[in-house]
């Protein structure tokens, strides 16, 4: 990672992410992919007789469907979509989830590159995850839900700003932490 000692890990002692995705793609796309680690990956809960993480198979697949709801050339084009996921379980705190909204493109006809997007998740939690939060006394759930706003546009040439809205109830499951409202805010500058 970039500012760890040494500077960013390339020497992929970790092993390589290897994602394959494949599907139909037209007014509506329907996706399937799957991911892998080449390298097994630390369990996060199972250990040997010495202490040291079991080594675990890293890999999942999601599922990815996309639809136009009106004309996508048009203004105020939508796309709605709809992304569930499961992982092994053992090398994350998350066991699958799903994710379901809207993209608006060209919100505002005068604003070509106007975007608002609408979207709600639910992260489900791993059991060994929940098994680690419980033995350290954390009031624990099975997972997290968040509803997401955001809104992109292109302000001049080469810049963009999206405002960013965020709402998590649980935030990683921990029923003791209030829900979350978070609020960003991306700039990207092209040259």
């Amino acid at each position: 990672m970039p500012g760890d000692p040494g500077g960013a890990d390339t020497s992929f002692d970790a092993g390589v992410l290897m994602i394959a995705e494949g599907g139909i793609e037209g007014a509506r796309k329907l996706s399937l992919g799957l991911w892998r680690y080449s390298k097994d990956q630390d369990d996060i809960r199972e250990v040997d007789g010495f202490g040291d993480p079991l080594g675990r198979t890293a890999q999942g697949l999601y599922v990815t469907w996309e639809e136009d709801l009106n004309d996508p050339e048009g203004p105020q084009a939508v796309r709605a979509f709809v992304r569930a996921g499961i992982s092994d379980g053992d090398t994350t705190p998350f066991a699958g989830g799903w994710q379901a909204g809207f993209l608006m493109t060209r919100v505002f006809e005068s604003r070509p590159d106007s975007q608002l997007s609408f979207g709600v998740s639910h992260a489900i939690l791993s059991d060994g995850y929940v098994d680690n939060q419980i033995d350290a006394g954390v009031p624990i759930s099975r997972g997290e839900f968040q509803i997401e706003l955001t809104y992109s546009d292109t302000l001049i040439d080469g810049i963009t700003v999206q405002p960013d809205l965020q709402w998590i109830s649980q935030p990683g499951g921990d029923r003791s932490i209030p829900d979350a409202l978070v609020a960003g805010l991306r700039v990207t500058v092209e040259l």
